[in-house]
């Protein structure tokens, strides 16, 4: 069969919608408009690796995938970094939001926050929104120049909540930052209830850092997991809050 009529025949296509599911299409393909109306959804898809793998932006210029796409999709075009940065990713995010926005209608909507450090040591205080099960990203705050205190965090959480329910609605409970570690702190405190979880967490910690510097150790562990459970488990640090 000749290339040109394959260029004829129907084909099966993905199409992505704005929550991120992909449907099937079908659609006859001609040479003139093969790929023209699945370069938003090709673009947007390239997005959404991105973010979910965690990827830096500079891959999609990357020789190895370039040559890849050159190999088995010659007809797709790979926007630059620049261009996924500016222009893709962002028309992406407004798409996510507006159909988060059509499931909020009618529903019950939660606000939580917690704060960390990241790498570059700026401290973060993210806020998120569950609606239907599903985690929401909203305003992440670099607190880094600010007080780390109460009056401190309960202005950002009023100025998150203001901003929440102006674009999204009523919020039915708000939950004050690492709300797991604010119960414990509150038993400890009014209770004057006191356990030894700190005291076995440094231990743990302490036998976790050993046992990382022990490479013939970590060796004999693996194998006797394999014999006793035919797989291995990975020994983390923990992380206590």
């Amino acid at each position: 069969m000749s290339d040109i009529g394959l260029l004829s025949l129907p084909l099966k296509c993905q199409h992505l919608t704005n929550s991120g599911a992909y449907c099937s299409v079908s659609q006859p393909i001609t040479a003139g408009s093969m790929l023209l109306p699945l370069i938003a959804d090709w673009e947007a898809g390239l997005a959404r690796v991105t973010a979910s793998a965690g990827l830096p932006l500079q891959w999609v210029e990357n020789p190895e995938w370039l040559k890849l796409c050159d190999r088995f999709i010659p007809q797709a075009k790979v926007p630059l970094a620049k261009v996924l940065m500016k222009h893709v990713m962002p028309q992406v995010l407004r798409g996510i939001k507006a159909t988060a926005k059509e499931e909020a209608c009618g529903a019950v909507r939660t606000l939580q926050c917690d704060g960390w450090t990241g790498k570059n040591s700026h401290h973060l205080l993210g806020f998120m929104m569950t609606i239907k099960q599903k985690l929401h990203a909203v305003p992440v705050h670099d607190a880094s120049g600010n007080s780390h205190n109460a009056e401190e965090l309960l202005k950002q959480n009023i100025e998150s909540i203001n901003q929440v329910e102006s674009e999204w609605g009523f919020l039915h409970l708000v939950t004050p930052d690492c709300l797991a570690h604010q119960f414990n702190l509150i038993v400890g405190d009014l209770f004057k209830a006191k356990d030894d979880y700190g005291q076995y967490g440094d231990l743990a910690q302490d036998l976790i850092t050993w046992l990382h510097s022990k490479t013939h150790v970590l060796a004999l562990l693996c194998e006797l997991q394999m014999t006793i459970l035919g797989k291995t488990l990975a020994i983390i640090c923990t992380v206590l809050t």
